[in-house]
């Protein structure tokens, strides 16, 4: 296993927290990382070229932003009444992203208490996998394709009352979300919003639906519930008849007067990802890069610590502009370098939960 050290790394909050990287791994390094040395070039003891610099800077913010994935959406159980105290900064974790998946845990014995984690940290790798892409996924406000939130002791019957479930949760956080971000004093508020999509619809996970671990060897194959909430606030596609087409890799679940089905993790994932690059494309993204680069207020107080950083290594007093995913020159560097490529956290964290549900592990066999 390749040797890990922990640098401190403060993030948008503020926080100074633990970042799990691979160390020096020379298949990372940028040319100019390769040429200088890390250490120096972080230092700013060298004058990096504009390309170079955009390059560093942009590699910092994927490693903030793989560390916040998994500070904001692993750490931490929670329960029904923590849903009903959503508050300030806590909503924001809610925005910017397209959908919930709601993983609905329980503690019958010691191997199930590490199971639960074990599939959360699975489906997180695996949907920031399919999601994210070296230097040109915008990442900046906290964008993701999925909320995870693995809530404990909740006691479901049947497939009907776990989808109902997914659509009551989904109501009442967009509820109180909204009400939370009308009092919300944070910096470029405007550009954080739930998105249409994240309204529409569930994505639920039981815990009884993989009794054992095995299932992590194929994350994607994971049996889920999608359910339609019945918002269509804000959509331009009928996702009704977009689930019907499912039909051949489905089975429709009895939730009255709303729509669910049973399939896998693997085809809603590439289901919803689609219905929001549908949407993207007509009515634009949001928050919308282009606003990242003309509006000056922005620059204010996005980039601080990174414009910091850049002035070190000669940038001058330029302002940096976003979105930093049109920063990095593809043609000078084709292979994903820099410090979001060293950042480990998510396997690191997959890999110690795998090795803590082995000590304790009782599942059948798969």
């Amino acid at each position: 296993m390749e040797s890990l050290f922990y640098s401190p790394f403060i993030t948008q909050d503020a926080f100074s927290v633990d970042l799990p990287m691979r160390k020096d791994e020379k298949s990372t390094l940028a040319p100019y990382e390769a040429r200088y040395g890390v250490d120096a070039v972080f230092r700013g003891d060298v004058e990096l070229q504009r390309h170079e610099i955009l390059h560093y800077i942009r590699g910092r913010l994927e490693a903030k932003y793989i560390h916040r994935i998994w500070y904001t959406q692993f750490n931490g159980m929670h329960t029904k009444r923590d849903l009903e105290t959503i508050q300030g900064h806590s909503a924001l974790s809610f925005c910017n992203k397209t959908f919930p998946i709601f993983l609905f845990s329980d503690r019958i014995s010691s191997s199930n208490r590490i199971l639960g984690p074990l599939i959360h940290i699975a489906v997180l790798n695996y949907i920031h996998r399919i999601y994210f892409k070296p230097y040109r996924t915008d990442i900046e406000y906290d964008q993701f394709l999925a909320k995870l939130l693995r809530l404990d002791s909740i006691a479901l019957l049947d497939d009907s009352s776990a989808a109902r479930m997914g659509l009551v949760l989904n109501r009442a956080i967009c509820t109180r979300a909204d009400r939370a971000l009308l009092d919300a004093d944070v910096p470029g508020r405007k550009l954080y919003s739930i998105r249409p999509l994240f309204r529409a619809l569930s994505v639920v996970i039981r815990q009884s639906d993989y009794p054992s671990c095995g299932v992590i060897s194929d994350i994607s194959q994971l049996r889920v519930f999608l359910v339609l909430t019945g918002s269509t606030d804000g959509l331009h596609l009928d996702i009704h008849s977009e689930i019907d087409l499912l039909k051949d890799v489905s089975e429709p679940i009895r939730l009255g007067p709303a729509q669910g089905v049973r399939t896998t993790l693997g085809t809603v994932t590439a289901l919803i990802m689609r219905l929001q690059e549908r949407e993207d494309g007509i009515s634009g993204p949001k928050p919308d890069p282009l606003e990242l680069s003309d509006d000056p207020k922005m620059h204010k107080h996005l980039y601080v610590l990174e414009r910091f950083q850049a002035e070190k290594m000669g940038w001058g007093k330029r302002p940096l502009k976003g979105p930093s995913s049109q920063w990095v020159d593809t043609d000078k560097y084709p292979i994903w370098t820099g410090e979001g490529a060293r950042t480990d956290v998510l396997r690191a964290c997959l890999d110690a939960t795998s090795t803590e549900h082995a000590m304790v592990c009782k599942c059948p066999c798969l």
